[in-house]
């Protein structure tokens, strides 16, 4: 069902393009007006599984490539899930070039939490984690503008929520050249991780910073040469069953705030994500966390002390 409000009455502000990225909110959705900015995090290219519907108890899925940009927001008090969709529905409708492809009320009709190839609930498919509760609204559809053609998903609990876009652009590839043509940067053996020294150290600090990872500037891919520490890892993880460990993802203070907190939890996830892969460790016994800039090692004044503060760490939990 399609609703309709008075115009005067939204409650979405969809802002100016230069004003909108200003405040980090996505120009073509816009927020929720009282609604605060929690987290955003983009990806250049990427596949994205769209949910279309839920039928005979599994979620429809669309696959989309593009340029995807995820926002979570939390809801001013007192308002309803079905106050805040309608208001995102109405301002999005009153574009032109849009289209409403599926909307759904409740956990039952929406199969939020439905088994999925990926585990239970929307979160394993594309990262919409709605939670387990049953007040919960969905909307997705599409919009073109001539000179954009995109995917909005809008997902809205009693306290959050959360905004997909999906851009269809084609990947850039001649990007990848010059990264897949970059050597990692050579360090002394010395250097390198052992199993034993991270044991000792998480066993008398709980923590300990992991040498030898790399990544690009401004991406979370792994680059090669990782894998001397990355064996290490598994090989502790291997030999302490019992191990559970969090990789976490720091940078230095250049740039924007929340653009460092998600980067810095794209390459902890990316880690973590390594050593299931390539070295089959249990799921259960790894995970991520990003903090950005948060908790420096280092004066972010100096070259050398930034190169210290972009690390990963993993912290024995």
């Amino acid at each position: 069902m399609i609703f309709q409000i008075v115009p005067a009455m939204l409650m979405v502000v969809l802002l100016p393009l230069a004003e909108a990225r200003a405040q980090a909110d996505h120009p073509l959705v816009g927020r929720y007006e009282g609604a605060t900015l929690r987290d955003r995090a983009e990806e250049a290219f990427t596949a994205y599984p769209r949910i279309i519907g839920f039928e005979s108890g599994t979620p429809l899925i669309e696959l989309r490539e593009g340029r995807l940009t995820r926002l979570a927001y939390d809801n001013p008090p007192g308002r309803s899930t079905l106050e805040v969709l309608r208001n995102y529905l109405a301002a999005l409708q009153a574009r032109p070039g849009f289209r409403l492809d599926w909307e759904c009320a409740g956990r039952a009709d929406c199969g939020s939490t439905a088994p999925t190839p990926q585990g239970r609930g929307w979160n394993g498919v594309n990262g919409m984690n709605v939670g387990a509760g049953g007040d919960v609204r969905y909307a997705t559809g599409q919009i073109s503008t001539g000179t954009t053609e995109a995917y909005i998903a809008i997902g809205v609990t009693p306290r959050r929520t959360l905004v997909h876009v999906l851009e269809v652009a084609p990947m850039r590839t001649q990007m990848a050249f010059p990264r897949a043509a970059t050597p990692a940067p050579a360090i002394p053996d010395a250097a390198l991780p052992d199993a034993a020294i991270l044991a000792a150290e998480l066993a008398r600090l709980g923590r300990v910073t992991l040498p030898g990872v790399f990544f690009d500037l401004d991406e979370h891919t792994l680059r090669p040469g990782t894998d001397a520490a990355l064996t290490q890892v598994a090989g502790l993880l291997r030999s302490q069953p019992g191990l559970r460990l969090r990789v976490e993802g720091h940078t230095d203070s250049q740039g924007d705030d929340a653009y460092n907190l998600a980067l810095s939890q794209r390459r902890a996830a990316e880690v973590r994500q390594a050593l299931i892969e390539g070295y089959g460790i249990d799921p259960a016994r790894l995970a991520a966390r990003g903090l950005g800039e948060e908790q420096p090692v280092a004066d972010n004044a100096t070259p050398e002390g930034r190169a210290r503060n972009r690390r990963v760490e993993l912290v024995r939990y």
